[in-house]
């Protein structure tokens, strides 16, 4: 091929990419103002039927239907394809610089590939520079670096003596869209030495907890329920070592890395319902090194597996994995803005729960964690709860060995607590799958009981006293959230505390009496 036609060629390619380019940006302008103008008006056309023939086709549904149902439909549609369309746009421009400027374009792109290099090892050696630069906020990967420690037992451990600090907090999984009003919280709390939520400086305590984000959460150190716990057992003190995503397999090694350090007299075991089990799951096969799960509170697990170019990678594509989901969440309140103009915005979210307690006092729910499914008989066949039995028989003799009261505490889900109460003016989503969980609500606890009971260790359920105060029209969990609000953290501690006076604290004060009046019979030997 000669010099001439190659520039012909090259010419050809980049008028017929550009002129593309164009007549896609110009479908895209014409496509959405045409749906603004004309769009709902050719479905409400379509939905009374006036061309049967066509409605059946298109609108098969429509007797059984509503129309804001369709609307609503089109909205995610029609927007979806122009977002799809706008990327296509994006490679198309990206495209036509390559093909008029290759040499350049090569070198440009080498150049950025080297820089973000270059940028990835000295965050990998300095990672205190992530927050100088806030890049946690926009990459899980950052995020990880720095936030924790890898460790060979523990999968992660928080930094020692981190400062975090979070504004404008309602709830983990806040999103305008489920127009839920939530008053916005900020939290703020240090860590210390051991990277648990203790403040700094304590060396000994009379009760360790440990556990998961359930005993971390809380707005400030006197709102989590370590700190209430101990607030309402005078002359006992209480360390919290819980830490965020954490499941039993890592609650025994705290325990035998930390707590008997403390010279504890007693050792609380926080089980939560809601992913306690999951997590065991997740354990094991970080273990066998076959995990393979993507979401933000599994990737710890994944982190320690990766290359240091598969880190790289991962770091490279969160960018704009980070666009994209800003411009999809933008897309999502855009189209509730035109639902809610439109007057056809659902009642409620398809995934709330919307309970009626009390004197019929109305809350929107997020059921964030859902109750295992599964029959006591089948939890106990799986490879996780031969895990967890091994898991609390250590749990046991660990503290028996070092004169520890081990004490199992049960955490219940909300949906354990509050799925009877979700009425049928619910979400679709919550509704399709409501009868299943509210029959299964007490399988794994059944399991769970069963279990502690064998192995001897003290038992005590927070279920009974929460579905109790859920009969009085008390709301004991965040909407938008799986944890505990204020008043649920305070019921909880006074609960655990009333059981540990009447149970362990008075018959351990009976025994020193008993003893003591033992010696005074006998006189001095």
């Amino acid at each position: 091929m000669s010099l001439l036609t190659k520039v012909k060629f090259k010419y050809l390619a980049v008028k017929i990419v550009a002129a593309c380019s164009g007549a896609l940006l110009v479908a895209i302008i014409i496509g959405l103002i045409g749906y603004v103008f004309w769009g709902h008006r050719v479905i409400e056309f379509l939905s009374r039927g006036d061309l049967i023939w066509l409605s059946d086709r298109i609108m098969a549904g429509r007797k059984v239907t509503s129309l804001g149902e369709y609307f609503r439909k089109a909205d995610e549609l029609v927007l979806s394809w122009a977002l799809w369309a706008s990327w296509v746009l994006a490679f198309s421009l990206l495209l036509t610089a390559i093909i008029r400027k290759p040499i350049e374009s090569l070198l440009v792109t080498t150049s950025l590939a080297l820089s973000s290099l270059v940028l990835f090892s000295l965050f990998e050696l300095f990672p205190a520079a992530i927050r100088v630069f806030h890049l946690d906020a926009i990459s899980l990967y950052y995020g990880y670096k720095a936030s924790y420690i890898y460790d060979e037992e523990l999968v992660y451990r928080e930094k020692p003596f981190t400062h975090v600090v979070s504004h404008d907090f309602r709830g983990s999984h806040y999103s305008p869209l489920y127009s839920v009003d939530v008053q916005p919280v900020t939290t703020d709390y240090r860590l210390d030495e051991n990277g648990f939520r203790n403040g700094v400086g304590k060396q000994a305590a009379d009760m360790v907890v440990i556990g998961d984000s359930y005993v971390v959460f809380g707005d400030n150190e006197a709102d989590t329920f370590p700190t209430r716990l101990e607030k309402k057992l005078p002359g006992l003190s209480v360390i919290n070592l819980g830490t965020s995503g954490y499941g039993p397999n890592q609650y025994l090694h705290v325990l035998k890395r930390y707590v008997l350090r403390y010279k504890a007299k007693f050792s609380v075991f926080a089980f939560y319902e809601g992913n306690d089990l999951q997590n065991i799951e997740d354990y094991l096969k970080w273990q066998s090194r076959e995990f393979k799960g993507k979401d933000e509170y599994q990737f710890v697990y994944r982190v320690p597996q990766m290359s240091f170019i598969e880190r790289y990678w991962e770091a490279l594509m969160e960018a704009p994995a980070f666009v994209r989901k800003q411009i999809e969440s933008l897309t999502r309140v855009v189209l509730y803005k035109m639902a809610k103009a439109g007057g056809y915005l659902e009642e409620i979210h398809p995934d709330l729960a919307l309970l009626t307690l009390g004197d019929n006092k109305r809350y929107k729910i997020l059921f964030v964690d859902r109750v295992r499914t599964e029959s006591p008989e089948d939890l106990s066949k799986t490879p996780a709860w031969r895990a967890l039995t091994d898991i609390l028989r250590d749990f046991r003799d660990t503290c028996a060995e070092n004169r520890i009261a081990p004490i199992f505490i049960y955490v219940p889900a909300a949906a354990h607590i509050y799925g009877p109460y979700s009425s049928d003016a619910s979400g679709k989503n919550w509704l399709a799958i409501r009868e299943q969980q509210i029959a299964a609500r007490e399988n794994l606890e059944t399991a769970v009981q069963r279990l502690v009971e064998e192995l001897k260790i003290d038992y005590i359920s927070l279920s009974p006293v929460f579905e109790a105060e859920a009969k009085k029209g008390k709301l004991l969990y965040m909407q938008l959230d799986s944890h505990w609000n204020s008043e649920g953290r305070e019921i909880a501690a006074r609960f655990v505390a009333d059981v540990m006076k009447a149970k362990f604290i008075r018959a351990a004060n009976k025994s020193a009496k008993s003893r003591h009046a033992t010696r005074q019979a006998l006189g001095p030997s």
